[in-house]
């Protein structure tokens, strides 16, 4: 249930962000192309171009090779929508960032290793419990290296230190405070459930009240110097018309 709830409220921060910067990215697209059509119906004539109007110059002077590009805040927020999108569209990808990104690798391995004392707590063995979170995990990092778990085991390898030795997607943390129960190792994943659920929720904190403010005012910044130039090609219309 602690797992679950942790769960629910990554989902639920990581929702928002990608609604925002949706529309974030069409709304630019839109000025873009918006502040193109502008340009082209005043250039028509061959006297009004994009240069002249942004720098507020006469509508006879060439245009300036300084005029800013409204194309490049839109490319770069459909390159950030665009893997946002393919992450919430293929479930291969959520399932391996799931591994990287802080808090949710944090809820992963605090999901994990409550299962694992579970299993064991039913007189499950370390390798049947491993094999059957190796299947759990499949096609992930993490299946991966619970896989080479489970075949040190069959090896003989008896101290659980020995076992998880080497890997790069269980932190030293994690195999400590597992080892660390000697031989009651479902007391040992219960501890480290525990552990590592406080570390998620406390890092979903930190996105909830830092990174996603962050990342909106980031957003808010780009779309107003998109739209600065659109702004001030319309302030000087009605100077440049009425010459």
């Amino acid at each position: 249930q602690n797992a679950n709830l942790v769960w629910t409220r990554l989902k639920g921060l990581m929702v928002y962000p990608a609604i925002v910067l949706t529309l974030s990215a069409g709304f630019s697209v839109w000025i873009a192309v918006l502040f193109g059509r502008i340009s082209s119906m005043l250039a028509m004539d061959g006297s009004m171009t994009v240069g002249s109007l942004v720098s507020g110059k006469t509508p006879f002077q060439p245009l300036s090779p300084g005029a800013p590009c409204l194309w490049a805040p839109a490319g770069l927020l459909a390159a950030l929508a665009l893997p946002a999108l393919a992450v919430a569209v293929l479930p291969g990808w959520r399932r391996e960032l799931q591994w990287r990104l802080p808090a949710f690798r944090e809820a992963s391995l605090a999901r994990l290793a409550s299962t694992m004392a579970i299993l064991l707590k039913a007189g499950c063995s370390l390798s049947e419990a491993l094999g059957l979170l190796e299947k759990m995990e499949s096609g992930t990092r993490a299946g991966a290296e619970l896989g080479r778990w489970q075949a040190r085991c069959a090896e003989g390898r008896g101290k659980f230190a020995g076992v998880a030795a080497g890997g790069k997607i269980f932190p030293p943390m994690f195999v400590w405070l597992v080892a660390g129960a000697g031989e009651n190792l479902a007391a040992g994943f219960e501890r480290a459930a525990q552990v590592y659920h406080a570390r998620a929720a406390y890092r979903s904190n930190v996105l909830l009240y830092a990174a996603l403010p962050a990342s909106l005012l980031f957003l808010g910044l780009v779309i107003l110097a998109q739209m600065y130039p659109l702004a001030q090609m319309i302030y000087h219309l009605p100077l440049l018309l009425g010459r």
